[in-house]
């Protein structure tokens, strides 16, 4: 037995906030879902929030992402670059003005785990 999802919630016509067409991440075929699956990756949002504080070389990502191997970061910042979040100009990787506002939710849940974290 399915079960039917209520569609999500609609954003007004007049706000300017609303994507240009209607996106559903619950919905697997939804492009929206894609994304979000490649930014949900432990990698993905650690290079998303490195980036935050600028532009960084590769070298620089892999000394300030602890653990994260040079073929991991590689493969990370391909990705990246593919959904359009950070792009690259010489030797220095960047956010794109999407990857600003990604970043700058992965940033602020970076926060609130340390919120978390110190009330225990």
């Amino acid at each position: 037995m399915s079960e039917t999802r209520e569609p999500a919630p609609s954003v007004p016509a007049s706000d300017p906030t609303r994507p240009a067409a209607p996106f559903d991440v619950f919905d697997a075929h939804c492009p929206s879902r894609a994304v979000l699956t490649d930014v949900a990756k432990r990698w993905s949002v650690l290079v998303l929030g490195a980036l935050g504080d600028g532009p960084h070389r590769f070298g620089q990502l892999t000394a300030r992402i602890d653990g994260i191997s040079e073929r991991m970061l590689s493969e990370t910042l391909k990705t990246l670059r593919h959904d359009g979040l950070v792009q690259r100009s010489g030797t220095e990787y960047a956010l794109t003005a999407d990857g600003q506002l990604v970043a700058a939710r992965a940033i602020a849940l970076f926060a609130s785990l340390y919120t978390v974290l110190g009330e225990r």
